[in-house]
């Protein structure tokens, strides 16, 4: 029987939280002498963490699926008992759990919760859980990872198996749609299939082509900074995110400050080599250039230095045409003036947003997110403003704490995006080649490059395709590199002083004259 999806006080998480139990013992029929590590619920399913007397292949993953279904129809209830830690370590050692029991010697009370599935299966957990294996719904084993005990690389080796659950096979269905759907837009592997990058993440390459779209978002993004008196600094380089305004702190305290010097506004662009990878919407990259925003200045200051970065940010979205982007204000009280300040300027800025309450928190965060075509919510970037995080001399000669704003963006998560929001159709603006012109023969060709010289004048990318293929092979290769315009020029087109004008959609627009080309184009991706 599967459990209902329409009841308000079903839990999907609960439901997923008993799918991971399941995982366990299903593994643990098929391999008795796995030990299980831990096994949460995770945003779109849940994982268990194992360590298996020799690892499994994909094909083990089958299998263990298989054995989670059987566990499913027989019906099993999930029942709750607690016990002393004592009789704990006990129910654990006598079964080689020695991960769970390391996790059970800190827990600080006296006594520890345990599940059981049927009489069979036993592990330590909070719970809660749905009834019976019978109310886990349906499930699908999707991924087998390395990973290590806890993070440490110095602690055992475990598999990872992740696996999604719902309560209908049509809303898993829908979930693995859904999921190819993602897989197809992987950023790595168009990138490398629109030849904008070469080599895998560790050692990404960008191509000419790629290099152009990866300066552009720069470009963008760094003008409108230094339109607020930001300059750039060239900081030390870094093995982990983290270290970005460590490194830029080092121009701020290599000297006293005077409040005569602030406030004092810079940046960084720097691409660095990442000893552990950063997760970009669930891929990993272990090369990314951060663009780092910083501005050091007296407390009085506060409202103009959130003016001047902010108004930078919105600018550069603007530019940047980030579709339904949104502003997450985190603060310590509904109260705050700085609330108020900050909720003021995006809304003057046009930003939509939402304010999300934190009372431990120092100072405030903004989190602009933009949401893809697939309904995925990506952070575009990061500020965050601290009081206190400085010292200056102020006109009294006493040394006097300062306050700092500092937002980081990372520029391949933004050329990501712009990949993965269209499945590969950059916009004009960021498309390293906007517009391909194929003249079908050679007594085409002047008039192709004089086509050709009237877009680059207009600031257009164009390049001519006049290799000897047939005109269908080179229209057909420059629609798989998404070239947003193609021009077609034939012997008709040369006479009439005109062109045969086709979007990468495949949108025919037929004949357009030479005069009102650019103007055509403009006008079409305005």
């Amino acid at each position: 029987m599967e459990p209902d999806s329409n009841n308000s006080t079903y839990d999907l998480d609960v439901l997923r939280h008993s799918a991971a139990h399941v995982l366990a013992m299903a593994a643990l029929r098929l391999f008795p002498d796995a030990r299980v590590g831990v096994g949460p619920v995770t945003e779109e399913g849940f994982y268990y963490d194992f360590e298996f007397p020799t690892p499994i292949t994909e094909a083990d993953l089958r299998q263990i699926e298989a054995e989670m279904n059987l566990i499913i129809q027989e019906g099993l209830a999930f029942q709750q008992i607690v016990v002393s830690k004592d009789e704990g370590f006990d129910i654990l050692l006598k079964r080689g759990q020695i991960f769970k029991a390391e996790l059970l010697r800190e827990i600080p009370e006296a006594e520890a919760s345990f599940y059981k599935t049927g009489n069979e299966f036993i592990d330590l957990c909070r719970g809660p859980h749905v009834a019976g294996t019978n109310n886990v719904g349906v499930v699908k084993l999707i991924d087998l990872q390395d990973v290590n005990w806890r993070g440490d690389p110095t602690r055992p080796s475990l598999q990872r198996i992740h696996g999604v659950a719902y309560p209908s096979l049509e809303e898993l269905q829908a979930y693995l749609r859904r999921r190819e759907a993602i897989s197809n837009r992987d950023f790595r592997k168009l990138s490398k299939f629109l030849q904008l990058t070469l080599g895998d993440q560790s050692e990404v390459v960008y191509t000419p082509g790629g290099t152009l779209a990866f300066r552009q978002i720069q470009k963008v993004i760094s003008d409108k900074f230094r339109q607020q008196s930001y300059d750039e600094i060239l900081a030390s380089p870094i093995r982990s995110l983290e270290q970005v305004e460590e490194s830029m702190d080092k121009f701020y305290t290599h000297k006293n400050r005077s409040y005569k010097e602030l406030p004092l506004r810079v940046f960084t662009n720097l691409r660095n080599e990442l000893d552990a990878p950063t997760r970009i919407i669930g891929r990993e990259y272990n090369s990314v250039t951060s663009l780092t925003f910083k501005s050091y200045f007296q407390p009085q200051e506060k409202f103009a230095e959130l003016q001047a970065q902010l108004s930078a940010i919105v600018e550069s979205l603007d530019q940047l045409k980030l579709p339904r982007s949104l502003a997450r204000i985190v603060v310590s009280d509904h109260e705050s003036e700085l609330l108020t300040q900050i909720s003021e300027i995006m809304q003057r800025k046009g930003i939509s947003q939402t304010h999300i309450i934190k009372p431990n928190i120092s100072g405030a965060e903004i989190e602009f997110v933009a949401e893809d075509s697939l309904e995925r919510e990506w952070e575009i970037c990061h500020t965050y403003y601290s009081e206190g995080a400085i010292e200056y001399v102020d006109k009294s000669g006493q040394m006097v704490k300062g306050n700092t704003l500092c937002t980081h963006w990372t520029v391949e998560k933004l050329l990501a995006f712009f990949i993965e929001d269209q499945e590969g159709l950059l916009p004009l603006w960021l498309a390293p080649v906007q517009a391909i012109i194929i003249p079908i023969a050679e007594e085409q060709l002047d008039f192709a490059e004089k086509i050709q010289d009237t877009l680059i004048t207009n600031g257009l990318r164009a390049q001519i395709d006049a290799r000897a293929e047939t005109m269908q092979a080179r229209i057909r290769h420059a629609e798989l590199l998404k070239i947003p315009i193609i021009i077609v020029i034939g012997e008709k087109e040369r006479q009439n002083n005109s062109v045969s004008l086709r979007l990468r959609s495949q949108r025919e627009l037929g004949l357009v004259s030479e005069e009102s080309l650019v103007e055509t184009i403009l006008s079409l991706y305005s």
